[in-house]
């Protein structure tokens, strides 16, 4: 087990029965035998959505039948071209006269690849004004992509979820405008940061750890795929997000400090002492008593600042400061993120010197 004090890198080693469940079920899947799929094939059900009457391959997985077409899918993934040449012999399992594949991957994983290589209404994976994408889908679709060798799938899915899990600071201010995924559990960092080590993009592991601090003591629960495969966080993983909640903890209390320093002048034209007495009571009876994770400390705290003004009638001069203190702070924060989960990323910049007011 990696030790709690030494960096990691971010492309964490994968155990054996990592890459078998994390890339969906197998690295190279193959047409079961002819007689154990026909049989297979007498309790299976047909999809209500990818039941193509005209399809000229039958997909199984879970219980579940997908007939669509043979030459759209092998045209997008050499891995389906190869599976469907042994599949289409005479001595493959067949449905009628349509040959038939039997995968591993569960039928809600392959539901969302079949809609994006074979749509109905959208021809893009990716693209805003279709409008939120769920987690589930997502995983899916990066998961399977990668499995079957669907590359622009992959992008696109990847290029979505990177909006959500940023690697710079101004990129993460602007992830609520620009959020693709719908509302999830804090706990789905958990998936972000199986994906992220599946398809190597360690830029998006600071803010997936991040995310997973934010579910207190219920990360230990896990998360639960769409096909209720429970996904948790191996014993090394499990312990920096434990630290990295404790360092967050103790840096919310000095970033709150500094925020509210009022010793030195931040504005407070028309009255300052009034606003020295109105700051000092929204320190004291807001932001030290709340429960500090409540904050998400990198989530931006304009509108927050902006009820305490207004609660505590302090200025808009006064409100105006605190806002550039806290995104100083908070960028702070995002700088040392990898050094607070034990992670080391390539091109992350360095956590700077705290600022001096």
């Amino acid at each position: 087990m990696t030790d709690a004090t030494e960096p990691r890198s971010a492309k964490r080693p994968r155990l054996e029965h990592e890459r078998s469940s994390s890339s969906g079920g197998g690295i190279q899947p193959e047409p079961a035998a002819a007689d154990s799929l026909d049989s297979e094939l007498e309790d299976a059900t047909r999809d209500k959505e990818l039941w193509l009457d005209d399809g000229n391959i039958v997909l199984v997985c879970g219980g579940i039948m997908f007939k669509v077409y043979r030459g759209l899918l092998a045209a997008q993934s050499p891995v389906f071209g190869d599976m469907f040449t042994v599949a289409s012999s005479s001595s493959g399992a067949h449905l009628g006269d349509v040959p038939t594949v039997r995968l591993t991957d569960s039928p809600e994983d392959l539901r969302h690849l079949l809609r994006a290589l074979v749509p109905s209404t959208q021809r893009s994976v990716f693209k805003s004004q279709f409008g939120d994408f769920t987690i589930h889908q997502l995983s899916a679709l990066i998961r399977l992509a990668h499995k079957y060798q669907i590359e622009d799938v992959q992008k696109q899915a990847v290029a979505a979820l990177r909006i959500s899990y940023p690697s710079d600071f101004q990129a993460w201010e602007k992830r609520d405008s620009q959020r693709v995924i719908g509302a999830t559990s804090v706990s789905s960092g958990i998936e972000v940061m199986s994906l992220a080590r599946l398809v190597d993009e360690p830029k998006m592991l600071p803010s997936a750890f991040y995310m997973c601090t934010l579910a207190g003591g219920l990360i230990v629960d896990g998360w639960r795929r769409e096909d209720g495969t429970l996904q948790t966080l191996d014993n090394a993983d499990l312990k920096w997000v434990i630290n990295g909640y404790g360092a967050l903890r103790q840096r919310a209390n000095l970033m709150l400090a500094r925020i509210f320093d009022i010793s030195h002048t931040l504005g407070g034209v028309q009255s300052p002492g009034h606003c020295h007495v109105a700051l000092t009571s929204a320190y004291l009876q807001e932001a030290r008593v709340c429960k500090i994770m409540g904050f998400k400390l990198l989530h931006p705290w304009k509108g927050m600042i902006g009820q305490w003004a207004t609660k505590y009638a302090f200025c808009e001069v006064c409100a105006k400061v605190l806002e550039e203190r806290s995104t100083v702070e908070r960028k702070a924060l995002w700088d040392a993120l990898p050094t607070m989960f034990g992670l080391k990323v390539e091109g992350w910049a360095p956590a700077p010197p705290q600022p001096a007011w």
